[in-house]
Formats: structure tokens, C-alpha cells, sequence
């Protein structure tokens, strides 16, 4: 487990590329060529803003975070390779209904927790979902 410490990150250099580096929760952020006088301005910039969020944990992130739906289907456009789901419309696959109606009847219509992209009448079960596939399949 780290320490809990008030000392500042660190100004070092990245060895395969010579840039001056800072990792700031977790994140490297590259500063220019190692020991100049612009990779030093950079450093006190970031370290500014740093603690100007009062030391965030999330500082440096892109703000949102990706879903996993969006996390895979960016590795698939960089993979340049296609996947597909099984569960488009409901219906045959029963998808929306949990592994243990299996052995035990399901008695109503379950909260969505693993669904189809559709409900049986095409009204999508979450818009947010029908806006991700149709901007992926521009």
C-alpha cells in the first residue's frame, strides 16, 4: 500500500525517449527533452495544476470514464476486426433474464441487467446504446 506523503511527484527522465517525464496518478505526463529550460517551465505548469485541484485523483483524466462496451469497441476499430452480439431483439435468446430463471421460473418482467439491444416492439432499451452502434457503424 503507498504512503501517504506531502512531497511533490517527481521530475525524471524517460530513458527511451530522453523526454523529461512526471507521473501524476499513475499517468506519465511528457514534458520535452530531459534538463531543458521549456521541460522545467512544463513541469512547474502541470505540478500548478496539480495542486491547484488540490492534489485530485483524478487529475489528468479525460473526464469521463469509457464504458466497457465503449473500452472493447474502440480496441475492435483498432484491431481493425469485426464481433457481433447474439441478443439484438428480444425474443429467442432470452437474454434479458438472469442464469437462475433457469431452474426457477421468472414471474414478471426483470430489470434490465444483461438485455437485448431491443424490446420485442424495437423501442430500444437504452437510447444511449442505439446512438454508440449507429456511430459505429458510420
Amino acid at each position: 500500500m503507498p504512503r501517504l506523503t506531502s512531497s511533490l511527484p517527481k521530475y525524471r527522465k524517460h530513458r527511451a525517449s530522453g523526454q523529461a517525464v512526471v507521473t501524476i496518478n499513475g499517468r506519465d505526463h511528457y514534458l520535452g527533452p530531459h534538463t531543458t529550460r521549456a521541460s522545467h517551465r512544463e513541469y512547474d505548469r502541470v505540478i500548478a495544476e496539480y495542486l491547484s485541484s488540490g492534489r485530485s485523483s483524478t487529475f489528468g483524466s479525460t473526464g469521463r470514464a469509457l464504458t466497457v462496451v465503449e473500452l472493447a469497441n474502440e480496441y475492435l476499430k483498432h484491431a481493425k476486426v469485426g464481433a457481433y452480439c447474439w441478443g439484438l431483439v428480444d425474443g429467442k435468446s432470452q437474454t434479458k433474464y438472469p442464469w437462475k430463471t433457469w431452474q426457477l421460473p421468472a414471474t414478471s418482467e426483470p430489470t434490465p441487467w444483461h438485455h437485448d439491444i431491443f424490446h420485442t416492439d424495437g423501442q430500444p432499451y437504452r437510447d444511449e446504446e442505439t446512438d454508440l452502434v449507429k456511430s459505429l457503424t458510420k
